[in-house]
């Protein structure tokens, strides 16, 4: 998710290496097979998908026809976030053998915001527990240096952004006579789940190939796209209502999404209206949240719903300097940095000029304790850039002209020449940080 991603990816990948020199991880075995499982996949050209989906899945989820993926017992999985997700953040969590995920996974078992109590009554941050990795930091980094998986515990890789690539190395090593599967999770995006089956030595299932699991994802990732590109197509107009008054209201979207696709994008990307319109955006995401933020870049930083700090004395906290980059942020130590969640709106409703700054605050749907729209007015004249501040790709423009004809509306993303193509966010903080999502691409935004 957004330009927090790098910073708060910065802060976990920093704070891993130097547990590194410290903690401790098994060395994988000569003879272990390892399999790729694509966290997250690149968006087509022209366009901002965020796959909340592991490649391949493994899992009859749905009528999608997924199979099991079969893996032997003493298999090592890579998770891989793919780089050509721009706006991707996500975790790579492991429940216990045999546990399915639930409502609760997503919920009580792993609140994504909690209370800084020391801050003062109501005030909110991201949870640690999610973003950092767990429960030993140092492994994982390497395929020589996996984390062990017995089955008995949970391993979380911490929330990761797609930019930087990252791998999470597990080996899988259960004690069982019979085939068991383990599922993974992304804890920033609730519905984003996958599994695998393993399979002991003497059982009559044969396990895949990593060939069979490669050619699995890349067929997952065919149907993802043609679900993610007939919701873009659906949602990529505006439409016009007009009050007994005379006032207009141009309606459109803040970022759409498919069963296994967000699409964080502005549909359409441009709307051209008159002076004086509303102009109402709505979001029909499914787990991750947007903001409707102006103006698009560096100059609406003071308005970020999960800004940056450093933990101060009782409740006084002093902002954080992204710039200084991680882990410490421009604070005394790594661990006194903090991301605070500021949900509601923030500044004027009337846009007046390129330099207002404003901000609808958290848009999310059901569960999520967030309004799923806002609306903005546009007074003067003039052409008005915004963004999503979870989100660095998802922009937009409004265009206001005297002119007293129709609005008309500039289409988002080319559309491919088919289209190509989920969850319950946690009291909507799940999706907050997809987050994830997660708070974090803060230190690219300080190249604007």
């Amino acid at each position: 998710m957004g330009k927090r991603t790098f910073s708060v990816g910065g802060l976990l990948v920093s704070s891993a290496m130097v547990a590194g020199f410290f903690g401790s991880s098994i060395t994988a075995s000569a003879t272990s097979t390892t399999y790729t499982i694509g966290v997250d996949n690149a968006t087509p050209n022209g366009h901002d998908f965020e796959y909340v989906d592991f490649f391949p899945r493994g899992l009859p989820l749905d009528d999608s026809g997924a199979s099991p993926t079969l893996i032997p017992d003493g298999a090592t999985l890579d998770f891989a976030w793919n780089p050509g997700s721009p706006d991707g953040f996500h975790t790579a969590t492991l429940l216990k053998a045999g546990t399915a995920p639930g409502p609760n996974t997503w919920g009580s078992d792993h609140p994504v915001a909690v209370p800084d109590s020391d801050d003062g009554t109501g005030k909110l941050q991201l949870n640690p527990a999610i973003l950092a990795p767990g429960p030993d930091p140092s492994c994982g980094h390497d395929v020589g240096s996996p984390c062990h998986y017995g089955g008995g515990t949970e391993l979380n890789s911490g929330a990761q952004p797609t930019a930087t690539g990252a791998h999470y190395f597990v080996n899988i090593s259960l004690d069982t006579s019979s085939p068991t599967t383990v599922h993974f999770v992304c804890l920033i995006h609730p519905g984003m789940q996958g599994a695998v089956t393993v399979v002991p030595a003497n059982s009559e299932a044969s396990p895949l190939t990593p060939a069979q699991v490669s050619a699995a994802a890349a067929a997952q990732y065919t149907a993802d796209n043609t679900e993610a590109f007939a919701a873009e197509n659906a949602a990529n107009s505006a439409a016009v209502t007009t009050s007994a008054d005379g006032s207009r209201t141009i309606t459109m979207t803040a970022g759409t999404a498919s069963q296994h696709v967000e699409v964080a994008e502005m549909l359409p990307s441009q709307v051209r209206v008159r002076q004086g319109d509303r102009v109402k955006w709505v979001t029909k995401t499914r787990s991750d949240i947007h903001t409707v933020t102006f103006p698009n870049g560096a100059g609406s930083n003071s308005v970020d719903p999960i800004p940056f700090v450093c933990e101060g004395t009782g409740a006084v906290d002093t902002a954080a300097n992204p710039a200084a980059g991680p882990p410490a942020f421009g604070c005394a130590s790594p661990d006194k940095v903090e991301n605070h969640l500021i949900p509601g709106p923030l500044g004027p409703r009337a846009i007046t000029s390129t330099s207002t700054v404003a901000s609808s605050g958290i848009l999310a749907n059901a569960p999520a304790p967030f309004p799923n729209n806002f609306t903005f007015t546009f007074p003067r004249t003039g052409t008005f850039a915004y963004m999503c501040r979870i989100h660095d790709h998802m922009v937009g423009t409004v265009v206001v002209s005297a002119a007293s004809r129709l609005a008309q509306t500039g289409r988002g993303p080319t559309s491919g020449s088919s289209p190509l193509p989920f969850g319950a966010l946690l009291g909507g903080f799940a999706l907050l940080l997809g987050l994830g999502l997660l708070a974090t691409r803060r230190l690219s935004s300080t190249r604007r």
